[in-house]
């Protein structure tokens, strides 16, 4: 047991005589530390805080200074670096702490016949997947813009087509529409995805075209020579897979005179030149689709739509 006063330095044989000492009504001499080098006179004797001027360290030691004693205890630079030290060493311990919590487990498990550790198993799982998708992205060879294959599309589809642009308010427009979503803008025919619009705000569309040698690469168009073609393209599906009656998977009872009835008026869009105007005109309901086959490519493509100059 330490029997030396904290505050004078002397050291008694007994317990008892440390403490009769302490219970003194008159206070024993404290020791007096040896004065302070020219360099070191500016510095807190608390914290070891550097002042310019003696003004300064004064007013710190006897007002702010946070590890000033109290209740007239004797607390020196060494105490505070050390607890400070402690400080630092237990923070540190928390983040090793947290950072083994939070590591995956080290086990060893089998995999293909060999023992490997967790991440590893989960770095090979993310590049299977990468190998998937690009497997997936290099199977969809796009067609060439016009030569969109349309064997996939029959009569009955074309049937419920025609049905559902009766009710519209001008069938024909409708009704071309429509195709020309079935042709050019089916997720499930991505290879069909023959053309779009890379901002909506802008007048020229990407198509995939073949050069003269027959390598295919995505140019740039103005919108008003790729609507025409688009629109060529979904009459001629139109009305070459347009439904008789007899074709399987139509109604018991089709209404074919309906159908008729507005293959009329996609007839007179093609006849008629003010009529043409509304599926030709750069913002009319055409571009809807190169708008939206901007999202669909960029999906097929694993997250971006092909650029200028790519194949």
């Amino acid at each position: 047991m330490d029997r030396t006063c904290q505050s004078c330095g002397k050291v008694f044989k007994y317990p008892s005589g440390l403490k009769r000492h302490a219970s003194r009504r008159t206070p024993c001499n404290k020791i007096v530390p040896p004065a302070l080098t020219k360099d070191e006179a500016q510095k807190c004797k608390y914290c070891n805080r550097a002042f310019a001027q003696r003004e300064g360290r004064v007013r710190h030691e006897t007002t702010s200074c946070p590890a000033r004693p109290k209740n007239n205890e004797t607390v020196g630079p060494n105490d505070i670096i050390a607890e400070q030290s402690l400080q630092i060493q237990e923070l540190r311990e928390q983040m090793q702490q947290l950072l083994t919590e939070r590591a995956p487990p080290q086990q060893a498990i089998q995999a293909n016949g060999d023992h490997a550790t967790v991440n590893q198993i989960q770095h090979q799982e993310i590049k299977q997947e990468n190998h998937i998708s690009n497997a997936i992205r290099n199977e969809i060879t796009v067609n060439v813009f016009g030569q969109e294959k349309v064997d996939h599309i029959t009569a009955p589809q074309i049937y419920h087509l025609l049905m559902n642009a009766k009710g519209a308010a001008d069938p024909g427009v409708q009704a071309l529409l429509d195709t020309a979503l079935v042709v050019f803008s089916d997720p499930a025919k991505p290879e069909n995805l023959t053309c779009y619009l890379p901002n909506k705000k802008t007048s020229d569309a990407l198509v995939h075209e073949a050069s003269p040698t027959g390598e295919t690469s995505w140019q740039i168009k103005p919108i008003e020579t790729v609507l025409s073609p688009m629109v060529q393209r979904s009459l001629d599906v139109l009305f070459r897979k347009q439904p008789y009656g007899h074709e399987p998977g139509l109604p018991n009872q089709p209404d074919i005179v309906s159908c008729g009835e507005v293959l009329k008026q996609v007839a007179a869009l093609e006849s008629d030149p003010s009529l043409a105007k509304k599926t030709t005109a750069p913002h009319g309901p055409l571009r809807t689709v190169l708008v939206r086959n901007k999202d669909v490519l960029a999906r097929a493509n694993g997250g971006t739509p092909p650029m200028a100059g790519e194949e």
